[in-house]
């Protein structure tokens, strides 16, 4: 659960992220904005922890609602497809 950069001519680390909460990027990679931003989305731990459905409506007010292998191909593609508008909006990485 962290991201790196690595220097593509000459293979080396660049950086690399603190280790970044929830279980795992399913489904997600991390996007890099044209100013050099690192959007990172990530699977959270379902819990019985209070802060879960908190954190989670977090994420979806920034990055919308996910697609997931529980629901099927076409409402993914229109998940996807939202996802990337609400991305693009420069009001996204504001609220990030």
């Amino acid at each position: 659960m962290h991201v790196y950069a690595i220097h593509q001519a000459a293979g080396k680390l660049v950086w690399r992220s603190q280790k970044l909460p929830g279980a795992t990027f399913r489904g997600y990679h991390p996007v890099i904005a044209p100013d050099g931003a690192v959007m990172v989305t990530v699977a959270l731990v379902m819990s019985l922890d209070n802060i879960q459905p908190i954190l989670f409506d977090m994420v979806k007010e920034i990055f919308g609602d996910m697609a997931s292998w529980r629901q099927p191909p076409e409402v993914n593609a229109k998940l996807r497809e939202m996802n990337f508008r609400q991305l693009a909006q420069p009001e996204t990485y504001k609220r990030q």
